[in-house]
């Protein structure tokens, strides 16, 4: 079964198993799902027929604020660094495919607003299945995704950089995250802002 996108607008800061360094503290091989940039409080869509099995905040720590459902053909999808969950969403409530259900932030371990997202195989009996392939059970996301008119853009890391620096230093507020393909796009601007403070700080 493919999946949608849970975002209506696609793009990706960090593919699966990229960072290897970063993650070794988790005890993970690498980055164990897919991260799609968005501004904090971005709308997220059900990809597909699920169930809410989790509801939980790790704090500063892990996903922050994150979900976990389990859907109709036997994964486990999680949603992490979330700002909120609608609360008419519970454990034990089924979600039909496209339904907004909650909305992104940057809580958790994270250096910027953006979701992200992990899939793991479930056996029959609900277990984790192959846990112990280094990404304890997780497996790439992108595969599942249909391509169909759907726009997707890999970030490059100087934008990345760039959007994370205006960001965190209250310079810019990317509000929308549709407005990063305009002619004149924030994400182009903020690596311009970023590059000149770099080269007036010679750094």
């Amino acid at each position: 079964m493919k999946w949608n996108y849970p975002l209506k607008t696609v793009r990706i800061t960090q593919r699966f198993g990229e960072n290897s360094q970063v993650y070794k503290r988790f005890g993970l091989a690498g980055h164990n799902g897919v991260d799609f940039g968005c501004a904090t409080g971005t709308a997220l869509y059900a990809p597909c027929s699920m169930t809410i099995k989790v509801i939980g905040d790790q704090g500063n720590e892990g996903y922050g604020r994150y979900v976990r459902t389990w859907t109709t053909d036997g994964y486990e999808l999680t949603f992490g660094h979330l700002l909120s969950v609608n609360p008419e969403v519970k454990v034990g409530t089924v979600l039909a495919q496209k339904t907004i259900f909650a909305y992104t932030d940057n809580t958790g371990f994270s250096t910027g607003p953006h979701l992200h997202f992990g899939v793991r195989k479930l056996t029959s009996t609900h277990e984790i299945d192959n846990y112990n392939n280094g990404y304890k059970g997780a497996i790439n996301p992108l595969p599942f995704f249909m391509d169909d008119n759907e726009a997707v853009e890999t970030l490059d890391p100087e934008h990345v950089a760039a959007i994370k620096w205006v960001s965190e230093n209250h310079i810019m507020n990317i509000v929308d995250a549709n407005t990063l393909g305009e002619p004149m796009s924030r994400k182009d601007l903020a690596l311009v802002v970023h590059r000149l403070y770099k080269l007036i700080k010679n750094v």
